[in-house]
């Protein structure tokens, strides 16, 4: 049946007995609201006053408990006390759902004392100058901070804005589709209220920036509601009838005057970028906002950020943690990945050693692949020191069981693998006591041997061989000389080649050029002419004097070029690189005689920071195993730098294929500075040889603005091995930031 009930009926959840509270405004009814996916009733029990929220028939879902849990641990930030809440089911409250079916996933939660910002509407009842900035600046405050938890509610409204005078306080309700990292996607995605809609919102609201556009219109309504026009022309339940958003509509005119009037011209333009904006990445952030308040009436911005971010990273690790000991091992490591985005300070050791821990698992299953996966995960999450060093050996030793040993070569004592039956290193035939089997009859044996290693020599054997056999070549044309009437036919390719392949010349001397030695009768050394055609011709008998110089096999392999290879940011960037410096060049450009890859602008990757705290910390870039990679090139440059010269800021990780890790550290004022040079006090000037400026053009702000190449050389014995990623890491937290916009890795 229905649930209706009547006042002072008792309700008992959990073993508590509650009644239903009488509506102040309306005697003899019970105290319920009632919307558009829901109705909710205000419960009693001695002091203590919840909300039961009754959802209709549409809108009961499972779905509803598993966000319960995941919300509740967003009930300590503020303005979110609703998400604490216990969902009824038929497995925890069977008795009361037999009595009542209607409440089969209702929600209990605290019932937030207040007034909606539609009720107000309504009444159009003036609020002072005073109580006007302090209501925006706690919603601002509410909103920045969930913003940079990446958290949206989806559904901004009047409706969903419960807000107080006496004191001053701000809380949202109505939470059901909110966004956040892990919470499931509804079916149907929310397209946001009337009059508070972005014009994209029609096709469906969930992200983090969800909130950009119905915060913006929230905020400039609460700061326009001190004037009395705006109170005169309001709509009837929200401010702007829904036709009218994004038109430059009188409501929107005046609205815009009064915030340039009261608020200054900064705010008035944070209102109009987010009302004329194509798309809700093109709002303003909404601690933009929260900082426009604070300096407008000099109050401090938001005070240790971190801390509730910090904290709700534990509680997900409680969780992981919690996970673990069930044996849930997927859903702990996603847990773990969210506390790691969270706060990766806090989350990286342990969410590493999970990782560690569920490769471990695939490894004693024999299932080597999977493990290096969950290995090499491991190694890119990691804090920098002992437990990377550790990954790298586990990732090494793991490697190794892919290509599995049967001992030493007899003769030389060189590893050798199973399918070898000789050995590459010396020449030694080996025991083919596994793989003889394998060998077709009549077939040779060293033609087998597909999976060889190539041997590469190092570059001071290449040294002295080169000087060897120029020595040698130089003795040979030497004692030719000496011989009277000799006659020496040179081949197009001898000995020089040897020493520099590059260096080859075949044109200059052709195959059938011979040099005639004739001596002197003075003491000067003696020259060599061409022999005239019509000089003593060869007699028909003569044997041919044969080639004195082997020449190079026509299969010689030729020192490979060093060779740029530009990598796109795109699929990694968060802003455009002309966002900052709109005339620098875009497409496939050519800085520093190094080739980079800026595409339409969009390459442009930057770390977070204390303005924008939800960009990334880290950013993983695959790289598809190239060898041979001598130099990584990067463009970079770092903001809000002052006070911060000498410190290192950041630092770029090289992994290869076999676990091997290089760590190139990113010091401001030694390879990395400023990108806006002329401002007082930044850190505007490097040192280090490895960093150069490649671009200097107008920014943004009408000053100069550069861009410098960052030069990372490999170490000679990594130069063999495959590169697989390079990860870039902002290592302080808060300000400074640093962005990089190209990325070239130079091989052969």
């Amino acid at each position: 049946m229905p649930f209706r009930p009547n006042i002072n009926d008792i309700v008992t959840i959990d073993g508590a007995a509650y009644r239903i509270a009488e509506h102040p405004s309306a005697p003899g009814m019970p105290y319920g609201q009632t919307g558009r996916r829901a109705t909710v009733y205000q419960l009693r029990a001695g002091d203590t006053v919840r909300a039961l929220k009754v959802f209709t028939p549409a809108f009961r879902t499972p779905r509803t408990v598993e966000s319960a849990q995941r919300l509740a641990s967003f009930a300590a930030l503020p303005g979110l006390q609703a998400a604490s809440r216990t969902v009824l089911t038929s497995h925890g409250h069977a008795p009361l759902l037999s009595q009542h079916p209607d409440l089969e996933y209702a929600v209990l939660m605290p019932w937030i004392l207040g007034e909606t910002w539609q009720e107000v509407v309504l009444s159009r009842r003036p609020l002072s100058v005073e109580t006007c900035y302090a209501l925006a600046r706690d919603l601002a405050r509410v909103l920045a901070t969930m913003e940079q938890h990446r958290i949206a509610h989806c559904d901004l409204a009047g409706p969903n804005l419960i807000l107080t005078t006496s004191p001053v306080h701000v809380a949202l309700v109505d939470l059901e589709e909110i966004y956040a990292p892990g919470l499931p996607q509804p079916d149907k995605l929310p397209g946001g209220s009337p009059g508070y809609a972005h014009r994209t919102a029609p096709s469906g609201l969930w992200s983090p920036v969800a909130d950009r556009f119905s915060g913006a219109v929230l905020l400039a309504e609460i700061l326009g509601w001190c004037d009395e026009r705006v109170r005169t022309v309001t709509g009837d339940e929200q401010f702007f009838d829904p036709e009218e958003v994004h038109q430059p509509s009188m409501r929107y005119q005046l609205l815009v005057e009064v915030l340039r009037k009261h608020w200054g011209e900064g705010l008035a333009t944070a209102f109009t970028d987010a009302w004329n904006s194509s798309s809700l990445d093109a709002c303003p952030p909404l601690a933009g906002w929260a900082e426009l308040l604070a300096v407008t009436l000099t109050v401090s911005p938001l005070t240790n950020p971190g801390s509730p971010q910090e904290r709700l990273a534990h509680a997900t690790l409680a969780r992981a943690e919690a996970l673990i000991e069930l044996g849930r091992t997927a859903e702990a490591l996603n847990e773990f990945s969210e506390a790691h985005k969270l706060a990766p300070e806090v989350a990286a050791a342990p969410y590493a050693r999970a990782l560690l821990s569920h490769g471990a698992t695939y490894e004693t299953t024999g299932d080597i692949a999977a493990a290096l996966t969950a290995y090499e995960r491991a190694m890119q999450v990691a804090p920098a020191g002992a437990l990377r060093n550790e990954i790298a050996l586990i990732i090494a030793a793991a490697r190794a069981k892919l290509t599995p040993e049967i001992g030493k070569c007899p003769n030389c004592k060189q590893s050798i693998q199973p399918s070898w039956v000789r050995c590459p290193y010396c020449g030694a035939a080996l025991p083919q006591t596994d793989v003889a089997a394998t060998i077709p009859s009549g077939t040779a044996p060293f033609p087998v041997m597909v999976d060889r290693p190539r041997w590469r020599a190092p570059m001071w054997v290449l040294a002295v061989l080169s000087l060897v056999l120029l020595l040698v070549g130089a003795s040979v044309v030497t004692y030719a000389a000496m011989r009277p009437n000799a006659t020496l036919p040179i081949p197009p390719t001898a000995v020089i080649a040897a020493v520099d392949p590059t260096l080859l010349l075949p044109t200059l001397l052709p195959s059938t050029a011979t040099l005639n030695v004739v001596p002197s009768s003075t003491s000067q050394p003696p020259t060599a002419t061409p022999v005239p055609p019509t000089a003593t011709p060869v007699p028909p008998t003569a044997t041919p004097v044969p080639p004195t110089a082997t020449p190079v096999p026509p299969t010689a392999t030729l020192i490979p070029q060093l060779r740029d290879v530009p990598i796109s940011l795109a699929p990694f960037a968060n802003d455009n690189i002309r966002n900052i410096l709109p005339k620098i060049p875009l497409g496939m450009v050519s800085f520093g005689n190094i080739q980079f890859d800026l595409g339409d602008g969009t390459s442009k990757v930057s770390t977070e920071c204390s303005t924008y705290p939800n960009w990334p910390s880290q950013v993983s870039i695959p790289v598809s195993g190239l060898t041979g990679v001598e130099r990584v090139r990067l463009l970079a440059n770092a903001g809000y730098t002052v006070g911060f010269n000498g410190q290192k800021i950041g630092e770029v990780d090289l992994l290869f294929n076999n676990g091997s890790l290089f760590t190139y550290d990113l010091v401001l004022g030694d390879n990395i500075r400023e990108w806006r040079i002329e401002v007082p006090d930044t850190v505007a000037t490097i040192k280090s040889k490895d960093s150069a400026v490649v671009y200097e053009g107008q920014s943004i702000k009408e000053d100069k603005g550069v861009i410098d190449m960052i030069s990372i050389t490999v170490p000679f014995d990594l130069r063999v091995l495959p590169l697989t990623s390079i990860v870039v890491r902002d290592t302080m937290p808060g300000n400074p930031c640093f962005f990089f916009s190209g990325l070239t890795v130079q091989a052969r």
